[in-house]
């Protein structure tokens, strides 16, 4: 239910519908002078439907950087890893362990497929900034708990499985 306080009528974020009128139900705001505070963004709004003027607050949460320029004598730290699940199943895999121009003149290509037994399930090669970031980023795109990948790193083949 809404409250009132301070002679004002105030709508909670799960009672509000944010961009629809509260009084109205329509989508006709008008926002005006917003300014920022603490947490978040105050915006005065007016319903052009039905006349209802008030204030939105919105809060802000950090979701990172988009870095458009970097200044000369600086990098940003980009590694590359295979990441996997590791688990108790047995899963089959096959490995082509020739070149892949031969598919197009040698007749027995096929013959160069090996089986490999394994217990591990291929999620992909990501990139990020250290390993936490590429097992967040991995996890996200399996669906997956963090905790489950672990990453092989490309150049030394060192494997480092998660803490959690």
């Amino acid at each position: 239910m809404p409250e009132k306080v301070n002679g004002n009528i105030e709508f909670s974020a799960d009672e509000a519908i944010p961009g629809c009128c509260p009084i109205c139900q329509s989508y006709e705001l008008e926002y005006d002078d917003s300014e920022v505070i603490d947490d978040g963004i105050l915006n005065k709004i007016t319903c052009n439907s039905c006349g209802m003027q008030g204030r939105q607050y919105d809060k802000t949460v950090f979701d990172g950087y988009e870095i458009s320029y970097i200044p000369e004598g600086y990098t940003v730290p980009i590694v590359q890893r295979i990441a996997i699940i590791e688990s108790g199943y047995v899963r089959d895999t096959q490995v082509f362990t020739a070149d892949p121009a031969i598919v197009e003149t040698d007749t027995d290509w096929e013959d160069h497929f090996k089986d490999v037994k394994n217990f591990a399930h291929f999620v992909g090669i990501f990139e990020g900034t250290d390993d936490e970031d590429i097992r967040n980023r991995a996890a996200a795109f399996e669906g997956v708990h963090p905790g489950v990948i672990s990453l092989i790193d490309i150049e030394t083949g060192t494997v480092t499985k998660s803490d959690g």
